[in-house]
């Protein structure tokens, strides 16, 4: 039997006693429902998930080079011609904070939208194209020169927005480049196609924010480049043996021809130095020896070795010892022809 404050009302209780019974009931029964809903918001507070963590806006971007030209070698610049796009869906318009990074004089890259407002695709997504023109950069290592490997790539990245905020998503599909390009005297050995978070231990004098390190989005695209092996070792050297040749020729001369073999050593010596500056004058003061001076170093060396076997021969005649010179001669023609192409071979195979 549930017992209630009208079961406990004694019976033919007087009026005002009968309606305190009442309102005792009321209270109870409000009392009840009042623990009722409390438990309710309990339970429904326990059920709501905890706030998931923001989530950056995820921009699809993508490059698809045209066209390649002026290749510096000394400056490391060049210039590209390019298509940019963006795809995205969210409030932030990728399209007003990016920034091409390797850009060399910016006044005179030029940034023409396809479409004078982003269009609204199907999807739901903002989609938008940029053609781009204009030189870059991107020091070039010569260590190997001229067999050297080289790459020409774009980087662009988000100026405003951080990575919490923004992020970029690599275009796979449709990025590429031209396939009618062509490089004179290079290569396309394959493409660079990255994206990454560019980091800055610095917040650039804007004293709004806390101390860290900045992150904002990259994307680097760009074509792997060597140059035609074949082509430059001919071009590089043929002359220098042509050279080195000539040289030995001087000890094919008989010992009495003093003024004839030394001044075939002395042309070799002025020609191949005249050589070298030619063939360096089109890279950069670097401060290292590149593949082409240690080359030209060997070819210094044996023209060298060939001077001090012409001046040996010289007094072995004085002496009267022709059969000493003549031998010397032999000696030294096989021995630096030995040093020349093994020294090569070495030079290559440690490059």
């Amino acid at each position: 039997m549930k017992v209630t404050a009208a079961t406990l009302m004694p019976l033919g209780a007087p009026g005002p006693a009968g309606r305190a019974w009442a309102r005792a009931e009321l209270l109870m029964r409000a009392l009840s429902e009042f623990r009722q809903l409390l438990l309710a918001m309990l339970f429904a507070a326990l059920a709501i998930p905890a706030p998931a963590a923001a989530v950056p806006q995820r921009v699809h971007t993508g490059v698809y080079l045209l066209n390649v030209n002026d290749i510096d070698m000394k400056t490391s610049i060049y210039t590209a011609d390019f298509y940019l796009w963006f795809r995205w869906q969210g409030a932030i318009e990728p399209t007003r904070s990016f920034e091409m990074t390797n850009v060399v004089e910016k006044w005179g890259m030029t940034k023409d939208a396809i479409y004078d407002e982003p269009v609204l695709l199907p999807s739901g997504e903002h989609y938008q194209v940029f053609r781009i023109q204009g030189k870059f950069n991107r020091k070039f290592e010569l260590w190997d020169y001229p067999l050297d490997r080289q790459q020409i790539v774009v980087r662009l990245e988000e100026t405003r927005n951080e990575t919490s905020d923004l992020v970029y998503v690599l275009d796979e599909r449709d990025t590429g480049f031209n396939p009618e390009l062509k490089l004179p005297g290079w290569e396309i050995s394959g493409q660079i196609r990255e994206v990454s978070v560019a980091r800055y231990d610095s917040h650039f004098g804007d004293v709004r924010r806390s101390s860290g390190t900045e992150s904002y989005a990259r994307l680097v695209y760009g074509l792997a480049v060597e140059r035609s092996r074949r082509a430059y070792l001919i071009r590089i050297l043929l002359p220098i043996s042509v050279i080195i040749l000539s040289t030995f020729l001087a000890f094919l001369l008989m010992p009495e021809y003093v003024d004839a073999r030394i001044g075939i050593v002395i042309t070799s010596l002025l020609s191949i130095i005249a050589l070298h500056l030619a063939e360096g004058s089109d890279l950069p003061n670097v401060g290292y020896l590149v593949l082409m001076d240690k080359v030209y170093n060997l070819a210094y060396l044996i023209i060298l070795a060939a001077l001090v076997e012409t001046i040996f021969v010289i007094r072995a005649k004085d002496r009267g010892q022709l059969a000493r010179a003549r031998l010397a001669d032999r000696i030294a023609a096989a021995g630096l022809t030995a040093c020349y192409i093994g020294g090569l071979l070495v030079l290559l195979w440690l490059r």
